[in-house]
């Protein structure tokens, strides 16, 4: 094994077992050793980017088993590119995001709904293009990470076996190479993998989890605060970097509802011509800002 080999006892997260001593199995994670680079590079180069981080084995166990040390029944073995978690979350944020977004790392609150019930669908293994691959602390896997099931490379098994067998950190248990093998198969029937709660977590907990996955992605600001940033915008701001845009976004100095309400109102006597100059236009404002009315509603409002 690329970084020895667990015991049977070894304690692991429910998804994983001991990998099988003899021959590969769809899910073993196959970490990317020289040998397994030497053979991404000729077969597909791209894959050798570093957030392509480890592979897992997509082929069915069934085809992957060899008998008497003969060649197993698939002619290739199919691996899909694993990839970090943080990446994933990353990458569904901007499709929420418009380029000032993207330049602060900063999101509207209104998205922190879907991005939360995205991360539990992953979590639960019910995100179609994704298979949630958990860190574990027993082996040299300390990150989470997220197999891409469309990002998917065939090498030779006649030639490559040896290569996966030697990689391989860690294998899937029977349920979660199914729930695996039915996302793959795109098969109707479903899986019924444990969820997170009460499996793994309680409520709380995995709720805090993805709130600090969120929040460790990006900074989440209120939709009203992050328009008004986007409308009063200096030219340079997003050339200038990350802080520089959220310097801005906290500067933004906010008008109360109540004074919107009053600036609109001084605009329409204007129109009127109802307001001569500007000091009349401080006056007015000034009375309805004392009014009893506005008084109460500024209660209300905050």
């Amino acid at each position: 094994m690329a970084n020895g080999t667990p015991t049977a006892s070894a304690k692991f997260f429910p998804a994983y077992k001991a990998p099988a001593a003899e021959h590969l199995e769809q899910g073993d994670l196959i970490a990317k050793t020289d040998a397994i680079q030497s053979i991404i590079k000729i077969v597909h180069p791209y894959y050798l980017k570093s957030d392509y981080t480890h592979f897992i084995v997509l082929t069915q166990s069934c085809d992957l088993v060899r008998r008497k040390r003969e060649a197993c029944k698939s002619r290739y073995i199919t691996l899909a590119a694993v990839r970090p978690l943080s990446l994933v979350i990353q990458r569904e944020i901007e499709s929420y995001q418009d380029e000032f977004d993207k330049a602060g790392m900063v999101c509207s609150k209104k998205h922190r709904f879907e991005l939360i019930q995205f991360l539990q669908r992953l979590h639960n293994f019910n995100e179609p293009e994704f298979f949630y691959l958990h860190s574990e602390s027993n082996l040299d896997f300390p990150d989470p990470h997220c197999a891409f099931l469309r990002l998917s490379v065939s090498i030779k098994s006649s030639l490559h076996y040896d290569a996966c067998l030697q990689a391989r950190i860690l294998s899937l248990n029977d349920v979660y190479q199914a729930k695996l093998g039915w996302r793959v198969g795109d098969m109707y029937s479903r899986v019924g993998t444990e969820d997170w709660v009460p499996g793994v977590e309680s409520s709380d907990d995995f709720e805090k989890r993805i709130s600090k996955l969120l929040d460790g992605a990006c900074k989440w600001e209120d939709d009203k605060r992050l328009t008004h940033a986007k409308t009063n915008l200096p030219a340079d701001v997003l050339q200038n970097g990350v802080e520089a845009v959220r310097k801005h976004i906290s500067d933004m100095r906010m008008t109360n509802p109540l004074e919107e309400v009053i600036d609109a109102v001084i605009s329409q006597l204007k129109k009127l011509s109802k307001i001569e100059n500007d000091e009349d236009a401080v006056r007015i404002g000034n009375r309805l800002r004392n009014d009893p009315v506005m008084s109460r509603l500024r209660k209300l409002v905050g």
